[in-house]
């Protein structure tokens, strides 16, 4: 009787770990199609994994696989020892892969973020939090159409330890439907007493440079909007809707950062707005 349930275990397992592998295999040989590879040499996943390899001969990488929720679905990975890397969706019966990173959806929905969780960078106060129907402003005029703009304004605290000489903070609106993206960019905006403007600085209202450098352990007061989504995609629902913060910043010996710090889910003030 032993004997019979530790073969079943043993095929059981092997069943397991043979979907895996084919996964892996449906994964390596599938043609990229999500992005837009220069070398002419680089036509399958595991040609791009290749090249990865050669060029950082440091590191250390290695495919895994394991099942999602769905049957059938398997989450293929070519990470390096921090599990920084690449992460597809495959589904064994179709033999279809899909980037996870740069699929807004998918990344949603397997839990992938982007955000720093070192906390490098903090946004301490919240004074303007608002999404909105409304005329978007650029410079001194407005849209005639109204559009669903995002303002953000606060202060954010450099965790750095660094003396920063260069700082930009930006946004984005992101409205992800299971096929599409919509978004809304909050490059350059700030506020002043008479309304939202577009301009070409970093959406500090005191702009952080060399004869101005960010401190450590200081904070800087930002204002931002992000650019206009058209009202018509408050006619549907979608999967998600989140803000996401980004820094770029740098200090004059080398440091250099560009991640997004913060993120925000507005799924609620979305569908407040369609009612």
């Amino acid at each position: 009787m032993k004997k019979i349930i530790w073969s079943l275990l043993i095929l059981c397992l092997s069943a397991c770990s043979s979907k895996e592998d084919r996964a892996i295999e449906i994964c390596k040989k599938a043609k990229i199609t999500e992005m837009r590879i220069d070398n002419a040499n680089i036509v399958t996943w595991e040609d791009y994994a290749n090249s990865r390899v050669e060029q950082n001969p440091n590191e250390k990488y290695k495919w895994g696989a394991k099942k999602a929720l769905e049957d059938g679905i398997y989450i293929v990975s070519f990470t390096n020892e921090e599990d920084w890397g690449n992460f597809w969706e495959v589904t064994l019966e179709q033999q279809t892969v899909r980037d996870i990173v740069s699929n807004e959806y998918l990344s949603r929905k397997y839990g992938f973020s982007e955000f720093d969780r070192n906390r490098n960078f903090v946004i301490t106060e919240i004074t303007t939090d608002t999404l909105s129907l409304e005329r978007e402003r650029i410079i001194y005029e407005y849209t005639k159409d109204k559009k669903v703009i995002y303002k953000l304004s606060g202060k954010i605290k450099n965790n750095t330890g660094k003396n920063l000489t260069s700082a930009e903070v930006k946004a984005e609106l992101k409205v992800i439907f299971k096929d599409k993206t919509i978004m809304g960019v909050a490059d350059y905006h700030y506020y002043s007493g008479s309304g939202w403007f577009t301009h070409k600085h970093s959406n500090f209202r005191n702009e952080v440079s060399i004869s101005n450098p960010w401190l450590p352990d200081t904070e800087r007061a930002f204002s931002l909007a992000t650019k206009g989504i058209e009202e018509i995609y408050l006619d549907y629902e979608p999967e998600y809707v989140i803000l996401e913060v980004h820094i770029e910043a740098e200090d004059p010996i080398g440091f250099y950062y560009d991640k997004n710090i913060e993120e925000y889910f507005l799924m609620e003030k979305w569908m407040n707005m369609k009612k």
